[in-house]
């Protein structure tokens, strides 16, 4: 019996894949003095959070460009003002039937939490995975998760 569903953030709870790669873009290009920061660039840092994301293209200087991403990602955030159609109601038919709602993403802290206040889903997760500067640490994420619930691997989704 599922006892726990977990969802990720980005292009599962909205669509916000897009104004990432974007807001990655703005806040690198000026700290980037070689090359362009293509969009091929910033998908190889995928799995990594935004910090990660940012010293991987950055280098020098990437806690300025950090600073600026979520500045900038706050404010593009009207590209993607809301959650896919139904997930709010889902999540919510899920919790009635007793079922634990987590969700495991890459994002940093910061921008997840910027993400779920916009979505107006900043109380909707029992529990919150966020992602790891250094390393993609979701299946570690998803271990805690079944060990912080005493829950067995069939019994999450």
């Amino acid at each position: 019996m599922i006892k726990l569903v977990a969802f990720d953030l980005d292009g599962t709870i909205g669509d916000t894949i897009p104004m990432c790669l974007k807001a990655l873009k703005k806040a690198v290009t000026p700290y980037v003095t070689l090359n362009d920061v293509s969009e091929n660039d910033i998908l190889e840092t995928f799995g990594l959070n935004e910090k990660g994301m940012i010293k991987k293209l950055v280098g020098y200087n990437w806690e300025n460009a950090l600073d600026d991403f979520y500045v900038i990602y706050e404010q593009m955030h009207i590209m993607c003002p809301r959650p896919f159609d139904g997930i709010t109601e889902l999540i919510e038919k899920l919790k009635k039937k007793s079922i634990l709602i987590a969700l495991v993403t890459g994002k940093g802290e910061k921008s997840c939490a910027i993400t779920l206040r916009q979505f107006n889903m900043d109380t909707c997760f029992d529990k919150v995975k966020t992602g790891n500067p250094f390393k993609n640490n979701k299946a570690e994420n998803f271990r805690e998760l079944l060990a912080d619930y005493k829950l067995q691997p069939d019994e999450i989704i």
